[in-house]
């Protein structure tokens, strides 16, 4: 993986154009580039494209960037778009490893559901910029040294 193209879920014309990049993995987003009122056309504009493009040679991985897990979008997102088989999904604002196996599980019931092959959904983990102050890494008492 050398290249990712982040591209806004609910623009059918820059899905297209990201097709021609180049990059090795469009990241189809869901997230920051997709107004709230607008979620819903994205989720049905990107279970198309991922549905036209599914079965074509030497087309880049396709993954859809989610909303957090905190955000009470994700599992509209994922209902949205799992049924279409997407390469992978990204998990943006990751706080740690909990995140990850929270999504694969949710990623497992719908790939049963889907009937697509259990695990093959990709996750990709994106951490954020400064961590919440809770999850920061501190010594535990017996490793302080003082």
């Amino acid at each position: 993986m050398r290249s990712l193209l982040f591209v806004p879920g609910d623009s059918p014309r820059k899905l297209e154009k990201g097709l021609m990049s180049g990059a090795d993995i469009l990241l189809i987003d869901l997230e920051d580039s997709v107004a709230l009122p607008a979620k819903e056309e994205a989720r049905r504009v990107t279970s198309e494209f991922l549905r036209e493009q599914q079965a074509k040679t030497g087309r880049p991985r396709l993954f859809v960037r989610v909303n957090g897990l905190t955000t009470g979008l994700i599992d509209a997102d994922l209902d949205g778009v799992m049924g279409a088989g997407p390469d992978g999904i990204v998990l943006p604002k990751t706080v740690g490893g909990a995140d990850v196996a929270h999504l694969g599980a949710k990623l497992a019931v719908r790939e049963a559901e889907f009937g697509l092959e259990d695990g093959a959904t990709r996750i990709l983990a994106i951490a954020p910029r400064t961590p919440p102050a809770s999850s920061r890494w501190a010594p535990s008492p017996a490793r302080a040294t003082g």
